[in-house]
């Protein structure tokens, strides 16, 4: 896992390819004409675990630059649900694996239905490039950890180059805006590497939080599916029960959970998570903020992980690496979990290395 967290730049790099040259899209593949995509009415997109992570990310992507009404939900759930579906509608799914029956099945019923449908995945042949209208490849290579880490960033790096496919069709973003995020999307990788690269207090909060009994993630907006995935990565690898919350849901029920010992990790993409983060330390005293812009300190507040300034696509790729950074330390040291070994068996100059 931890190479494949390192190898994140890379897969966003490839996946990103010769789909952008020279800030010119060329993204083929989508399997639809452009007057099919201009009379798109609704988008649906079906995944499981962190694929449907990368789903939502994909939501606010696509409906702030396309304009389509976009829904994620889980393939489990979604295929036993009678969903209503045109030929009008677009069913989107998300898999690393392209075996992944739930989401198979999704996509069986969606074309069942009338839907146009395109599969997103990382590996050629697989059953689910049989089931669909069309395929979109991430170029992410072989991912051998069970928990996902590089195919969640190169599947929401594909989504945005969707986006923006779709926006340039629809005439919904003028040339020169799909120009310069195309640049800035080009660029990603690089800041991705300098933060991996860059010296974070990574080892200091796994030491101060790892026996910590639960966690509490709290996001908004693009911050939302990165505080999901965060939180699922951190139950995966150090066996630690965490919740994730919208920032505007902490009160509404979840602050019940709080203690004086209770870490909260925020996404801070903007003010007003600074401030519910504020409001959480002076409840818990134990705050974890990853902020694009840092904020003045807080009481009981955790400094880690400042990311360079993007725009709100790019931005969910930044914020992930910092949001997996404790996870993989939290479960070498926590006791009765198998990543104790796994802390032996790696340098230690690789395990105080930002991921």
């Amino acid at each position: 896992m931890l190479k494949e967290i390192y190898e994140q730049p890379e897969a966003v790099r490839e996946t990103i390819g010769d789909r952008a040259r020279r800030g010119k899209l060329v993204l083929e593949g989508i399997g639809l004409n452009e007057l099919e995509i201009q009379n798109l009415r609704r988008i649906v997109i079906v995944a499981c675990g962190t694929a449907y992570h990368a789903a939502v990310t994909g939501r606010y992507i696509i409906e702030e630059w396309a304009r389509v009404p976009v829904e994620p939900d889980i393939a489990s759930e979604w295929r036993y649900r009678n969903p209503v579906l045109s030929k009008d509608t677009l069913v989107i799914g998300i898999t690393q694996s392209g075996e992944t029956a739930d989401t198979i099945a999704a996509m069986r019923l969606a074309r069942e239905q009338g839907a146009r449908t395109l599969a997103i995945t990382n590996q050629l042949g697989t059953q689910i490039t049989r089931e669909v209208d069309a395929v979109l490849y991430t170029r992410a290579g072989l991912e051998v950890s069970v928990a996902a880490t590089k195919t969640f960033t190169a599947q929401v790096a594909l989504l945005s180059l969707i986006a923006l496919k779709l926006a340039q069709i629809r005439r919904t973003l003028p040339a020169e805006e799909i120009e310069y995020i195309l640049e800035e999307l080009f660029d990603l990788p690089e800041k991705m590497e300098r933060f991996l690269d860059a010296d974070h207090p990574i080892e200091e909060i796994a030491q101060r939080h790892y026996n910590k009994p639960f966690f509490l993630y709290l996001g908004r907006h693009i911050g939302l599916p990165v505080a999901l995935e965060g939180a699922l990565k951190l139950k995966e690898i150090s066996y630690i029960p965490t919740e994730a919350y919208s920032a505007g849901e902490m009160k509404h029920g979840p602050i019940a959970l709080l203690d004086s010992e209770t870490p909260v990790v925020c996404i801070a993409i903007d003010q007003k998570v600074v401030y519910a983060a504020a409001a959480v330390a002076r409840l818990s005293h134990r705050t974890t903020a990853r902020a694009e812009r840092r904020p003045a300190a807080q009481p009981g507040e955790d400094r880690h992980g400042r990311v360079a300034k993007s725009r709100p696509a790019p931005a969910p790729l930044q914020r992930v690496a910092p949001a997996r950074s404790p996870e993989r330390l939290f479960g070498a040291r926590r006791p009765g979990s198998p990543r104790r070994a796994l802390r032996r068996a790696l340098p230690s100059q690789l395990l105080v290395s930002p991921s």
